[in-house]
């Protein structure tokens, strides 16, 4: 359930890093002034923990995978 919970939270993040960057493009336009506020809101959701808990999880999943590769390969 907590699995759940933490996914749906990081699609949920996902979905606003999209809108916000087109929040960011549109506001570069418009009112050049409120960029810099946007972009720190942009670096704070992309380094909500529940994305940087993912992407540690698949960074340590592909690191797995490269020594089981190598490993093979080595014993050939």
């Amino acid at each position: 359930m907590a699995s759940n919970k933490s996914d749906a939270e990081a699609i949920n993040i996902s979905g606003s890093l999209r809108m916000q960057s087109y929040r960011l493009l549109t506001e570069m336009e418009r009112s050049p002034n409120t960029v810099e506020q946007n972009l720190v809101r942009y670096q704070d959701s992309l380094n909500a923990n529940v994305l940087l808990t993912v992407q540690n999880q698949l960074f340590a999943c592909q690191i797995s995978l490269v020594r089981i590769k190598s490993k093979n390969i080595m014993q050939n």
